[in-house]
């Protein structure tokens, strides 16, 4: 695929700026590193990170995708300014098929969306990024409390809870029992009787 040279930035201090709300670039992370307090990567440590900052002008649905690359891609994309700081907003490390990464997430007009691109397992090669935005697309909701863990004893009553936001009064709900769904539980608590 032909895309763009645009090199990313080993610091993210000197991220660089994707400009529009959508595009296509290749560049290659060999010879980046990890920073200190660097934020692991879809549960990845950083190895070999690149860094871009990309405010749509737009509000909607975004899509992020390493598909094309040369080698098992993690991508992550973060809200706020510093290392230290950064909010994870949506993060992939093998969605785009063939160890490739997307991310789908909700995105907000005018706001700095900070994105590392970097190997699995400390992978590296040449890669490519493509991103998207389309406009006035409701937002996903995103799971904010995961479901707790629970110890109970054999046959006492069990149950989980999960918040999302943003939710809306047509937010549906799908629980499941190993990679299985459980019938009828399709509310934001699940009762488990006789566990």
């Amino acid at each position: 695929i032909q895309a763009p040279v645009r090199p990313g930035s080993d610091n993210f201090a000197d991220r660089v700026a994707l400009a529009a709300d959508f595009g296509l670039l290749s560049s290659s992370n060999v010879l980046a590193t990890a920073e200190a307090f660097e934020p692991t990567h879809a549960g990845n440590p950083a190895a070999h990170s690149v860094w871009y900052t990309w405010r749509p002008s737009v509000s909607g649905l975004a899509a992020l995708t390493t598909v094309g690359s040369t080698f098992d891609t993690v991508l992550a994309v973060y809200t706020g300014t510093s290392l230290e700081a950064l909010s994870p907003v949506a993060d992939d490390d093998d969605g785009g098929g063939y160890f490739t990464s997307r991310a789908v997430l909700s995105v907000t007009a005018g706001v700095d969306y900070q994105i590392a691109v970097d190997g699995s397992g400390g992978d590296s090669g040449r890669f490519l990024l493509g991103w998207s935005v389309e406009a006035a697309v409701a937002a996903l909701p995103r799971i904010v409390t995961p479901p707790s863990s629970a110890a109970i004893r054999p046959g006492a009553t069990a149950r989980f809870e999960v918040t999302v936001s943003p939710e809306a009064s047509d937010t549906l709900y799908q629980w499941f029992h190993n990679g299985r769904t459980n019938e009828g539980a399709t509310n934001r608590t699940l009762t488990v009787s006789n566990a």
